[in-house]
Formats: C-alpha cells, structure tokens, sequence
C-alpha cells in the first residue's frame, strides 16, 4: 500500500504526461524552451548550510558543505548530477534533497550545472562536469569520494565514473544511481511490460532527448548510453529503482552485467514510480536514510 501523497503525485504526473503527449511537432520547441530555464538553487537556504558557487567553462558550479570548521579533507565528499532528461533544470526537490544530505551526513556536496540539450551535446556536458572534478574533488582521496546521480544524472554518473577509471584517475569508492537512464535508445523489448505503468516518463520524448544528446554521433556510444561501457574498476555500484518506472529493464539488464566485474546492489520497490528517493513522499525516507548510509558507511549500505 503507497501513501496518499505518492498517489496524489501519481495522479498528477498523468495529468502533465498526457499533456506533454499533446505537443506532438511543438516538442522540440517545448525542450528548447526547458534547455532556456536557468536552474540554480532556492533563495532561502537552511542556517546549517553554506553554498558558494564557482564557474566552469562557463557554467555555475555549487558547493553545499555544513557550516562548521571542519577541515574539509575530514569530510566525505560527493560528485551529485541531477535529472532531467538533459534537457530540464536542476528542480526544487534536488536542492531539498541535497540539503538533508549535507545535514544528515556533514558531507561535502558538488553540483555542477551542467550544460543541457538541445543547445549542447554530451561532449560539453562531460567537459564541464570533468573541469568542475578537477578543480574541487581531484584531491579527494577514495575512500572519502561517491558519485551519485537520477535519471539522466544517474546516467551521466555512471559515464563519467566510467571515464575516470579510463583516463588513470580517482575513481569513487560508491557510485549511487537513483533511477539511472542507462540506455537512451530505449530499445529494450522488456520496456514495452513497464511502459503502461509509468505515470512520469514518455518513451518518445526520451528517445528524442536521446538523440538530442548524442548531437550528430550514436546514441550506442557509452558516453550517451552507458550500459554500453566497462564497469571494471568501479567497486561498488547502488541502484534504485521502482516497478513503475520505465527504466526498470534496463537497470535489471545492467545489474545482471555489472555483477560479473563488481559489487552491485540493486534497492527495488515494486510500487515506487521514477525517482522517488528525492521525491517529497514518505516512501522516500527509507531510501533516502540508505542513501546516507552509504555515504558515511559504505560497509552498512544494504540490497533488497
């Protein structure tokens, strides 16, 4: 049995899917005008928190940390990419997210604003998050380091970790993946059993936000797509996912890989819809209290 606040948040999400359907051939004009929105975070911030922002290549990079005089190499340290299909800005829930992160755990959080399709393609979106690793997090050591992502975040999080271990440097000790778009093709057959079920995700709109992304090159490549890259390397990969969600075939497919090289959990809830550990429901705290589990104890981090 699911809360009333995560039905109500079901009912509405229908609301806005069936009318996102309706756009038909205004969809690229619609994703141009969600690539325009800035993003950035919330006016009001918790007294506990501090925040400080600092450019990469052009773009806004924040830095939530406690207010406190703790040495900084003291702290764990986390790399968070938000969701949004690469399209949308980062949203409200992501900051209140993150700062029950930085309170509950004292943990340093980076959060590049990454550049957003269809106005930039993958190759400046992974430049930015690269530049933003290697001027705050390139001295942290791993056991103190987790990646962490949703959705397209999630994606992205699993891309760049990935291209850490290729390039010779610090991968994370954890990588967090909160219903990780793994795939952007969407050419799963299993989707078509989960796809009535999702209240949130469009098929065809990802596809497009896909394609979008890609820019001119393959949507196969494991930048784009990251179920098509190497996991070696990585210790330790978490994933959450719920049986209403459209990406749940694609985690499964890539949890049965990805176990043969490293430690992976998968955290399924077969009621939960897309994202919902950073969603304001109930279920979310469960999820969210693992979450920060694996962020101080990544020993105490559990599967179901």
């Amino acid at each position: 049995m699911t809360s009333l606040r995560h039905k109500l948040i079901v009912l509405l999400l229908k609301g806005v899917q069936y009318q996102r359907r309706s756009w038909g051939g205004k969809l690229p004009q619609k994703l141009a005008e969600a690539c325009a929105k800035p993003g950035g975070p919330p006016r009001r911030l918790p007294a506990h928190l501090r925040i400080e922002r600092t450019d990469m290549l052009g773009r806004a990079c924040y830095v939530l940390s406690p207010r406190s005089t703790v040495e900084p190499t003291l702290l764990n340290h986390v790399l968070y990419l938000h969701g949004g299909g690469y399209v949308d800005p980062i949203h409200p829930a992501h900051w209140k997210f993150l700062q029950r992160l930085v309170h509950e755990t004292g943990c340093r959080v980076v959060v590049p604003l990454y550049p957003r399709t269809p106005e930039h393609q993958f190759q400046d979106a992974l430049a930015m998050v690269d530049a933003s690793y290697a001027n705050l997090l390139g001295n942290v050591s791993k056991d103190r380091f987790v990646i962490m992502g949703d959705s397209a975040g999630g994606g992205m999080a699993l891309a760049f970790a990935q291209h850490l271990v290729a390039t010779k440097r610090t991968p994370p000790r954890e990588l967090v993946l909160i219903s990780p778009w793994l795939d952007v093709t969407m050419n799963n057959p299993d989707i078509s059993f989960v796809e009535q079920r999702d209240p949130w995700l469009d098929r065809h709109e990802l596809v497009e936000c896909g394609r979008m992304y890609a820019g001119g090159g393959s949507a196969d490549h494991p930048f784009v797509s990251p179920i098509n890259g190497s996991v070696s390397g990585i210790d330790r990969i978490t994933v959450f996912i719920g049986g209403r969600d459209m990406f749940l075939p694609d985690c499964v497919k890539f949890a049965a890989a990805a176990k043969q090289t490293t430690n992976v959990n998968i955290v399924y809830e077969p009621q939960m819809i897309h994202v919902w550990p950073i969603l304001p429901i109930p279920e979310a705290r469960a999820a969210q209290n693992l979450i920060f589990r694996s962020v101080l104890f990544p020993e105490s981090s559990g599967a179901h």
